[in-house]
Order: structure tokens, then C-alpha cells, then sequence
């Protein structure tokens, strides 16, 4: 869960997910962090509307005046209907990159073409792999992310840990394969 601290109660408490500027919470004053949402107690002000437990799977801490970004689904490419058609399509099939285990790679944002989001290192794509207890399944691949671009950038599957690429930084995450490209130095 993402949280602005304004208040220091321990100021040598580490942090759950530490950066290279902040490790304690008392280096996190007036900026956000990333916390677990089961350790995170709401707290109402008299002007704001009192929080209110949510029946939505789309929350995961169970509370309706919090937003939560849609993921959105895996690309999945369609077929071409007819063998007429296949052959009438000027597009080339491009070859899938294949890559070594801990091959440099960017990780290209789910909606916007050509923006990336973040670079890491490609683990696996084998479809049995495990990430945070979920198999990859077809399609999908483990990186590793290593440098965050774009913070705030949705990730392909969300957790209670996991919810924009600011979180995923330092942690393997499942990614579409086809949005992963090799990182050219």
C-alpha cells in the first residue's frame, strides 16, 4: 500500500521496502512509502467521510474510498481467420528474443506502446515458474526489476505487496513476454 507519512511515532523503525535514501521512518517524513496493507490502520479526519468496508474484490485492503487501478488483462493476439488473409497481411511474424538468465531487459508499458517502464533482468519463462506463489503460466516471463522509470505505472499482476511499479522495485514479477524487449547498451 502506498502511504504518506506525516507523523513519526519511531523514528528508528526500518522501513518494510528501504531505498537508497530511506531506511528508517524517520528519513520517510513527508514522503510516501510502500507498507503492507494489513499493517495499516485508517485513520478518519472529522471533514472526510468515514471509511466504509467494501464487498469489491478490486480492494485489497476492503475499503471502498480508497482507488485501485485496474490491471489491465494480458495481450493476447488474434489468429488470422483465413489463410487469404494470412497471406494478405503485410506484417512480417517476428521472431520471439530469446534470453539468457540475467540478460539486461526493459519492461515496455501494458497500454502505451514504446514507453518504458522499467529495466531489470529476465529470469524465466518456463510457464511453471513461480512469482509471489502464482505460477507465470503461457506468455509470461519472471524479471527482476532493477531501475524503476515510470513509478507509478501499473503492474501486469497485482498483489497485496504489489500494486505499481514502485513497489516491484528490488522483487521479481511476472510480465507479458511480448512486452519485454532486450536492453541495448
Amino acid at each position: 500500500m502506498k502511504v504518506y507519512v506525516d507523523v513519526v511515532v519511531n523514528p528508528k523503525a526500518y522501513l518494510w521496502r528501504p531505498t537508497v535514501n530511506m531506511r528508517n521512518v524517520e528519513d520517510s517524513l513527508n514522503c510516501f512509502v510502500a507498507w503492507p496493507a494489513n499493517r495499516v490502520v485508517m485513520e478518519t479526519t472529522p471533514e472526510s467521510p468515514p471509511l466504509q468496508p467494501s464487498t469489491s474484490k478490486a480492494s485489497s485492503t476492503g475499503y471502498q474510498n480508497e482507488k485501485s487501478p485496474v490491471t489491465p488483462k494480458a495481450p493476447v493476439k488474434k489468429p488470422a481467420t483465413t489463410l487469404k488473409a494470412a497471406r494478405a497481411s503485410p506484417r512480417r511474424k517476428l521472431q520471439p528474443v530469446a534470453f539468457k538468465e540475467n540478460q539486461k531487459c526493459k519492461l515496455i508499458d501494458l497500454i502505451r506502446k514504446n514507453h518504458v517502464v522499467a529495466e531489470g533482468r529476465w529470469s524465466s519463462n518456463n510457464p511453471a515458474s513461480v512469482v509471489h506463489f502464482v505460477p507465470l503460466g503461457p506468455k509470461a516471463c519472471r524479471v527482476w526489476v532493477d531501475v524503476v522509470k515510470d513509478k507509478d505505472a501499473a503492474v501486469w499482476r497485482r498483489s497485496s505487496e504489489i500494486e505499481c511499479m514502485e513497489d516491484a522495485f528490488g522483487t521479481s514479477i511476472a510480465w507479458p513476454e511480448d512486452k519485454v524487449e532486450p536492453l541495448m547498451e
